[in-house]
């Protein structure tokens, strides 16, 4: 085996073997494999054949880890969108941070997140109120005394939250990176890529907690290499929410500005 050993090397110089891709040094290692059983003329004992065996394992390790992490990732997006399917409601904090990748400047905003079957939805910041029942959505700015009244309508332009996560899964190719841990959360970590060159979003990176399958932080990276990251905290899952949460009734003095007609 000895005789092997050299024969491989002497075939891939110490300085230039370790550059060559995987397919290359698996080729050469069978071609010396064959070469020095065909010169001993040897028969496989069991202890040689175990030896081979466990070779090519190691030979077939890393695509077969890939495979593995593609199917993972596959899942765990898989049970993502089963468990948004069957919450009822959510509540969170959230914040939101865009980088101007041309002008090196980021923009960040903070504010509260209430779902509810049914798409509905409240996100409450300080610069605006944005509230649907799922037909028709308000759009409050206090600091003009404004309020946009607009029929609710699932497009590109103003997607629903199950529409986006319906989107991730269908749009993007998934592959598992690593375990990670957001403060004391427990997390799995997912690189999704766009199918189509000329996405908008090019990569998205997803957080996922591990005991919920609750996406707690998106880092998008976009055409332009501009960066919007959104993080979730303080979360409650099915937690009784309000009818009235999802309505709006403009405070007075407000000028109501309706769009439907």
């Amino acid at each position: 085996m000895k005789d092997f050993i050299a024969q491989f090397f002497h075939d891939v110089p110490p300085k230039s073997h370790r550059a060559l891709p995987n397919i290359v040094i698996q080729k050469k290692i069978f071609s010396a494999l064959a070469q020095w059983f065909r010169s001993k003329r040897f028969l496989l004992n069991d202890k040689l054949k175990w030896g081979a065996s466990a070779l090519l394992f190691i030979l077939t390790i890393v695509p077969a880890q890939e495979t593995l992490a593609q199917e993972n990732a596959n899942k765990i997006l898989s049970k993502v969108r089963s468990t948004y399917d069957a919450l009822e409601s959510l509540s969170a904090d959230f914040e939101k941070e865009y980088t101007w990748a041309l002008a090196g400047e980021t923009q960040a905003l903070s504010g509260k997140l209430y779902l509810k079957k049914g798409d509905r939805y409240r996100i409450e910041t300080e610069m605006q109120t944005i509230v649907t029942d799922g037909k028709t959505v308000w759009t409050y700015s206090p600091e003009k005394a404004q309020v946009f009244v607009d029929n609710m309508e699932k497009s590109k332009e103003n997607p629903l939250p199950r529409d986006l996560l319906v989107k991730y899964t269908s749009d993007f190719k998934a592959q598992y990176l690593r375990s990670d841990q957001l403060g004391e959360v427990e997390c799995h970590v997912l690189l999704l890529t766009a199918r189509e060159e000329e996405a908008f979003a090019q990569t998205v990176t997803v957080w996922v907690d591990k005991k919920t399958s609750v996406a707690l932080q998106i880092e998008q990276r976009d055409l332009n290499d501009n960066i919007t990251v959104y993080r979730l905290q303080n979360l409650a899952l099915n937690a009784k929410l309000a009818d009235q949460l999802f309505t709006f009734t403009a405070p007075n003095d407000t000028e109501v500005i309706d769009l439907r007609k």
